[in-house]
């Protein structure tokens, strides 16, 4: 009979389907087959006596094959499916560890709520449940699906991330500009109907392009606003040890032919984070990697950075040490790591530095993942592994997280052993930093909206009676108000260090166009004031298409930069 002894022989495959009829029963390591097992038994009876039980017939099933019937459902990059049993054994899950050993009634450190467990009871009683989830460490938000497995009395259970899933952040903000846009149009067509431009009084007509130029500002600053807390993240930020497994399944999964894959957690704490220009980052800290303690001598111990942009980074060994059967190695590094910044969107650019890190060893295959155990938590938010007293003078730190991103290596390195290696997930640590907007506001756009108004002040200061020497007057003005826009254009560009031409400057490129303009407009009021132009009550033409062009250009700017140009 069944004992509670744990050296008593486990005979409950023989009794649970006797006493109650078919049945799985929970699984269990079979030592002689070396793998996991999970049984359905069913009872035999006499044929002379159809009520008593003669017997049992078992049969045991792998759970390899379920495992890899799970791991095939496309749920992105990090979702994964679990199956569990009637008492909550893991069947299929997508960290090894967890198969037959662990329960999905066993709640993490560091988890509070009961959500997960009251919904994997009511799916276990035959309910279909589908909930929002959010993860107290990480942050992530995630849909679970529970699907009662009738036939067996277990349940199917289906994690998808959000971030994975959701649109993309151009996109979510294109539909807010657009009702914006309509609703601002709409906005515009009533004001003509109210101030009735058709009888063509100056005060229609400048509450009318007042009114315009108002709307492309506020619609200027919506976009700046909305594009403020604009993520654009690079890949999928890897914050549990089930994402990496998920990872490394898949991988496991593509290798062509049977070879061994060492999994080493890497750990990256930074100290020192620098942007010295628009192409590279400077990072220093230290870099950890623990070791099976069965691995092999001949495989290469350590790391490389391939985006090394000096000749060679300072990497020195500082600690190496065995402890709990493993081997671990701690580094102290410096490196300056080539990267592709977009400053285009100055003031309002990200700079998402990249740091990847590939094994030292070229023939094994070593795949490194994130060393859970070296943090408190991987929320993003928190920037895990970021000393808290870096300082970046005009950026701040927003994010900070491990990804994965596929690998392809052009060539084999001249080894056959790699020649059919597929794509080989690549550990990265991404750092988010964002501008402070305020510094390069005070520096480059107040400058520019004063040569504006002042550029505005030349064009209405009624230089209809002036002389020669007023003209030349009002030129050498203009010239002034030219030298300024010039010298705090060539300081915006040797600032950031842009190759091609940012958002900021194209208001600069307007002030040049609109200097010019108002300065042939008072040549033409001095010494050609027959033309249509400048006779049309009293310039007017001129004075109302001033701030509504400049306005209107820094809009389609703004809109085509940030919205519909991407």
């Amino acid at each position: 009979p069944p004992s509670d002894d744990p050296k008593a022989p486990k005979t409950e495959w023989y009794h649970t389907p006797r006493d109650k009829g078919p049945t799985w029963n929970e699984p269990f390591l079979a030592t002689g087959a070396g793998r996991f097992l999970i049984e359905y038994g069913v009872p035999f009876f006499r044929r002379d006596r159809p009520d008593q039980v003669a017997g049992v017939v078992t049969i045991d099933f792998s759970l390899k094959d379920i495992r890899g019937l799970i791991a095939r459902l496309d749920l992105g990059a990090t979702g994964f499916g679990v199956v569990f049993t009637g008492k909550g054994t893991y069947l299929a899950h997508p960290d090894s560890r967890q198969v037959a050993k662990g329960s999905i009634f066993e709640r993490p450190a560091g988890r509070t709520d009961t959500q997960m467990e009251d919904a994997a009871r009511q799916a276990l009683k035959g309910d279909k449940i589908g909930f929002d989830y959010k993860d107290p460490k990480s942050g992530e938000e995630a849909w679970i699906v529970f699907e009662p497995i009738s036939s067996t009395g277990w349940a199917l259970g289906l994690i998808m991330h959000k971030a994975e899933f959701a649109a993309s952040p151009v996109a979510n903000l294109r539909q807010i500009v657009t009702l914006a846009l309509v609703l601002s149009l709409a906005l515009l067509f009533a004001m003509g109907i109210v101030l009735r431009p058709e009888d063509g009084t100056a005060r229609s007509w400048w509450r009318l392009t007042s009114g315009f130029s108002i709307l492309a500002g506020s619609l200027i600053v919506l976009v700046w606003f909305l594009v403020w807390d604009l993520r654009m993240p690079r890949g999928t930020a890897v914050t549990s040890r089930v994402a990496v497994s998920r990872f490394l399944e898949l991988h496991s999964n593509s290798l062509k032919r049977a070879e061994k894959c060492y999994v080493i957690p890497t750990g990256i704490e930074f100290d020192a984070i620098k942007f010295p220009d628009a192409t590279t980052v400077v990072v220093s800290g230290h870099i950890w990697q623990r070791y099976p303690e069965g691995m092999p001598a001949e495989i290469t111990r350590g790391f490389i950075f391939p985006q090394t942009a000096d000749d060679t980074p300072s990497i020195q060994e500082v600690k190496r040490v065995k402890q709990a059967g493993e081997e671990l190695i701690v580094w102290r590094f410096l490196a300056k790591l080539q990267q592709s910044f977009d400053p285009s969107h100055f003031p309002f650019d990200h700079r998402l530095a990249s740091v990847r890190l590939l094994p030292a060893e070229l023939t094994a295959t070593i795949v490194l993942t994130p060393d859970f155990a070296g943090y408190p938590f991987l929320n993003p938010k928190a920037l895990p592994g970021i000393d808290p007293e870096i300082h970046l003078n005009n950026w701040h730190l927003r994010r900070g997280y491990f990804n994965y991103q596929m690998l392809h290596s052009p060539t084999n390195l001249g080894m056959d052993i790699r020649a059919e290696r597929p794509d080989t997930p690549t550990l990265h640590y991404v750092i988010d930093a964002q501008r402070n907007f305020l510094g390069p506001f005070i520096a480059y756009l107040v400058p520019a909206m004063v040569s504006a108004a002042l550029t505005f002040f030349l064009l209405i200061t009624g230089l209809e009676k002036a002389s020669q020497k007023d003209l030349i007057s009002g030129m050498s003005y203009a010239a002034g108000l030219l030298f300024i826009i010039v010298v705090a254009h060539s300081a915006l560009r040797e600032n950031i260090g842009a190759v091609g031409i940012t958002y900021m400057e194209h208001m600069y490129i307007f002030l040049y166009f609109l200097v010019t303009m108002v300065i042939v407009n008072c040549y033409l009021v001095v010494r050609k004031p027959e033309n249509v132009l400048v006779r049309t009550s009293g310039n007017l033409i001129p004075k109302l298409a001033f701030w509504p062009f400049f306005s209107g250009m820094m809009l389609l700017s703004t809109l085509w930069v940030f919205v519909y140009g991407g």
